[in-house]
């Protein structure tokens, strides 16, 4: 959808009237993170340097299979920047939607590349017997 805009917005828009002129946000998890082909999208939307595009990575160290730990230790964060991102990380997603809030418009000041705004959770939060574990998952 980002590749569509810009493409959209190239071809459509005028000096005096911008026609297309939208963000594609995303919500990616660990388990998307895992994935090739979403290292392969992300390269290209780095390379392509896509700064509408906007993705929130939902960091709660927990896939369907239990703790990224067992399978997953990389440096999402290092990882994106390599691949020409803007990377920025909100430390507690939990409750701090003013840093969140900061975060979206920081991402939004970006014009020149896309943006990952690692968002670190405890999933199940507020959950007394089911936080941080998979059994909260899906």
């Amino acid at each position: 959808l980002a590749a569509a805009e810009a493409h959209l917005a190239a071809r459509f828009n005028k000096p005096d009237a911008k026609v297309i002129d939208h963000y594609t946000y995303c919500i990616l998890g660990d388990g998307c993170m895992m994935e090739g082909i979403s290292n392969e999208a992300c390269s290209l939307a780095g390379h392509w340097g896509l700064g509408k595009l906007i993705a929130l990575y939902d960091d709660n160290n927990i896939s369907i299979d239990g703790h990224t730990e067992i399978s997953f230790t990389e440096d999402v964060a290092a990882r994106f920047e390599a691949l020409g991102w803007h990377v920025q990380h909100v430390k507690d997603g939990n409750t701090d939607f003013d840093a969140l809030r900061k975060a979206v418009d920081t991402a939004k000041s970006v014009t020149d590349k896309p943006s990952l705004i690692k968002v670190s959770t405890l999933i199940g939060y507020g959950s007394p017997n089911k936080a941080d574990t998979h059994d909260v998952h899906g």
